[in-house]
Parts: structure tokens; C-alpha cells; sequence
């Protein structure tokens, strides 16, 4: 009886030890599993933080483009503004010869007419 008690525990001995090898490997992987979701959530946080970051900048660059976009509008009616005004009031062709000569022509004869 002792030799098959002393079996018993020796077997016994043996299985626990195998569990309890299972039960660090088991243990070991919890521990990892649980830093990884520790990991998984801070990058997580860090992908939000980035979506949110590119969410405004996105929006930023809209409002640039819009305000370029303006600025060009306005830029052109301007132009086209100034073009028009300067097209009707251009005088005839005719009298594209600057007064200031005729001006310099006449002025000696009434100088010498006095």
C-alpha cells in the first residue's frame, strides 16, 4: 500500500507540475494579451488624435482653396472692371496724338502775335 500510495502522490507531484507550467505559459500569454490591448488602445487614442488632426487641416485647406478661389474671382472681375472702363472710355483713334504738341506748336505764334 505505501509503495502504491507513494505512486499515487508521485504521479500526482508530476500532474501538478505540469499544470502549473500550463498555468505560467497561460499566465505569461494573459500578461501579454493584456499589454498588447494596453498597446492597441493607446495607438487607438493616437489614430484618433491623427483622424482628428487631418479632419482640420482638410478643412483648413478647403477654406484656403475657397479663399483662392475668391480672391481669383474678384481678381478677374477687377481686371475685366478695369479693362471695360478703360475701353469705353478710350477717345477715337483719331485722337491719339497727345494735346501737349499742339499746345508747344501754338504757343510761339500767339508769343509772337503780342
Amino acid at each position: 500500500q505505501n509503495k502504491s500510495l507513494k505512486n499515487k502522490l508521485l504521479s500526482g507531484n508530476k500532474l501538478c507540475g505540469i499544470h502549473a507550467e500550463e498555468s505560467k505559459k497561460i499566465q505569461a500569454q494573459l500578461k501579454e494579451l493584456r499589454y498588447g490591448k494596453k498597446d492597441l488602445i493607446f495607438k487607438a487614442q493616437q489614430l484618433t488624435d491623427l483622424e482628428q488632426k487631418l479632419a482640420v487641416a482638410k478643412d483648413e485647406l478647403e477654406k484656403a482653396a475657397l479663399d483662392k478661389e475668391s480672391q481669383l474671382k474678384a481678381l478677374k472681375e477687377t481686371v475685366q472692371l478695369c479693362l471695360s472702363s478703360v475701353l469705353h472710355n478710350q477717345p477715337p483713334t483719331t485722337n491719339l496724338i497727345p494735346s501737349k504738341p499742339a499746345e508747344k506748336l501754338t504757343s510761339p505764334v500767339t508769343k509772337g502775335s503780342k
